[in-house]
């Protein structure tokens, strides 16, 4: 975090949610909204595809994380209806297609 005060540049390249999320309090607690967005979609396209529901049950422990959750399930939301779609056109008649 200090690198981002001094160089208003932050690397995020955790491999564990818990550090993500451990970071985003921090950061909250700072009232640096705007870095709080960028970690927040860094955390849904990358954490989430890795263990969702692990990843999902983190976020709603902490009722701080309201606009991460609501996110979270946006697009997991999104992503189902997607699997569920191939799934079934995967059962459609073949010359159908």
């Amino acid at each position: 975090m200090l690198k981002y005060f001094y160089c208003g540049k932050i690397e995020l390249d955790f491999e564990n949610a818990i550090d993500i999320l451990k970071l985003l309090i921090a950061i909250d607690e700072f009232g640096l909204s705007i870095l709080v967005e960028h970690i927040q979609e860094f955390f849904i396209n990358n954490q989430l595809k890795v263990d969702p529901v692990g990843n999902l049950k983190l976020i709603f422990e902490n009722q701080s994380f309201e606009a991460l959750q609501d996110l979270s399930l946006e697009k997991w939301y999104l992503e189902t209806r997607y699997l569920e779609a191939i799934f079934q056109l995967r059962q459609l008649d073949e010359t159908w297609l």
